[in-house]
């Protein structure tokens, strides 16, 4: 090989042992810093599920809103059974919820300095 193993090995090991010291860091700030009454780890777990909610909306607007083509007027006529539009607003409203949270979240980071 062009390069020592064993020297390989060992720089990793290095950058594994410090990957573990900032995860430590990290999760240990996240845990303490607050920002309007919430540790930094409760925001990002408020921005993690509202990533999944609205998702999983948009996900569900787009099949109740897609419509099927019919050949004849004698075929079955598909409806959708929730309000397309008004669900539409909420994930607007959930997004909107989601810019400002990840918009707090990035501000108290770059405020804050990891605890030792």
């Amino acid at each position: 090989p062009a390069e020592d193993p064993a020297a390989l090995m060992t720089e990793f090991e290095e950058c594994v042992n410090r990957l573990e010291y900032l995860m430590d860091r990290i999760n240990l700030t996240n845990c303490t810093v607050t920002a309007d009454g919430k540790t930094l780890t409760e925001w990002i777990a408020h921005r993690d599920c509202l990533h999944l909610k609205i998702k999983v909306y948009r996900e569900m607007l787009a099949e109740a809103s897609s419509t099927t083509r019919r050949a004849t007027r004698s075929e079955i006529k598909i409806l959708s059974v929730i309000d397309v539009r008004e669900k539409q607003k909420a994930v607007d409203d959930l997004a909107k919820e989601l810019r400002l949270t990840d918009n707090r979240i990035q501000s108290v980071n770059w405020t804050t300095d990891l605890m030792e």
